[in-house]
């Protein structure tokens, strides 16, 4: 006699419970010529404790996926001029901190190369903040109201 296994569909979410999430790698520059490439399969925008948001490219390389956390000035002109939407093949390297001649300021500096794949479409683009105004982690007009004006009894 043939025994079949049964699944516990319950049991199956407990135990990605207690997994660990999976983020990928992330890369993190340090030595002047650190570079990364890949394609560009994402684009978020999470918030940070003070409510601002920080853009991270997520990367197919030949690692895996990869963050790449868009911190500096730099990086993050040199994207919005070459306007990067997803599908794009990128390279990044980090040039290490610099000092601007003029002002004397100290910044840090990025060389990006842009293979671009497909018609631009600016709702793919890379932007500083979401297209979308409604990130997922606020009330919309509607919900906001709801909860301001409470239900009528």
């Amino acid at each position: 006699m043939t025994e079949q296994l049964q699944t516990n569909p319950d049991l199956d979410l407990l135990e990605q419970l207690d997994k660990e999430p999976e983020r990928g790698n992330e890369w993190k520059p340090e030595t002047e010529g650190d570079t990364i490439l890949g394609t560009i399969t994402a684009i978020e925008h999470p918030k940070t404790k003070d409510g601002r948001y920080l853009p991270v490219l997520i990367l197919d390389t030949d690692n895996g996926p990869t963050r790449v956390a868009v911190l500096h000035s730099v990086l993050k002109n040199e994207l919005l001029e070459r306007k990067v939407q997803t599908a794009d093949r990128i390279a990044i390297r980090y040039l290490g901190k610099k000092t601007a001649e003029k002002s004397g300021r100290n910044y840090v500096s990025y060389r990006v190369a842009v293979h671009e794949e497909g018609a631009r479409d600016e709702s793919k683009a890379f932007a500083l903040e979401p297209h979308n105004e409604d990130s997922g982690d606020d009330f919309t007009e509607e919900a906001e109201a709801a909860v301001t004006e409470g239900p009528d009894f």
